[in-house]
């Protein structure tokens, strides 16, 4: 029996493979446009101690939540 420990998968996820992969599996325009639209050109940032730190690009992580 294998166990898999995916916790936290979502937030892992690397956008240029996983675009590279859909492609590769026969997944075209529209809806491969749609997906990458959809994880490029998303930016974030932290505060520490009052402190706001530059926008930094995500390359990594699916969005969730509403």
């Amino acid at each position: 029996m294998v166990f898999l420990d995916i916790s936290k998968a979502f937030d892992k996820v690397w956008h240029k493979g996983l675009l590279f992969k859909l492609k590769r599996s026969g997944i075209g325009d529209p809806l491969l446009s749609w997906i990458k639209s959809y994880l490029t050109n998303r930016k974030q940032r932290a505060v520490i101690d009052g402190n706001m730190s530059d926008w930094k690009d995500v390359e990594a992580g699916v969005p969730q939540g509403s």
